[in-house]
């Protein structure tokens, strides 16, 4: 739909995330990848995605910074990693 990747950082669990760099090097290599339908994923072809769409103007934490006051969203949990992609300790629904 045009956004960027957002991304789970975790702090309390081993390995700690924090950036894109970190999922590649800890979590990428792990397992295997699948999209919301259920079809396998290559790992280069996930990298290959989430970087294409580093480019769009929607990312998460912009939007969620725009509108964190009128809306009450604590952005406590919410960062861009140097690379600026989107990433936030809260659980994803």
């Amino acid at each position: 739909m045009g956004w960027q990747f957002s991304f789970q950082g975790y702090n309390e669990d081993y390995p700690e995330i924090y950036s894109f760099k970190d999922w590649k090097r800890e979590l990428l290599s792990e397992g295997e990848i699948f999209d919301e339908y259920g079809n396998h994923i290559s790992l280069d072809d996930f990298i290959r995605k989430v970087e294409s769409k580093k480019i769009e103007e929607n990312n998460h934490y912009d939007y969620c910074k725009k509108y964190s006051k009128e809306r009450g969203y604590d952005m406590g949990n919410d960062w861009k990693d140097k690379e600026g992609y989107s990433f936030t300790f809260a659980e994803f629904s």
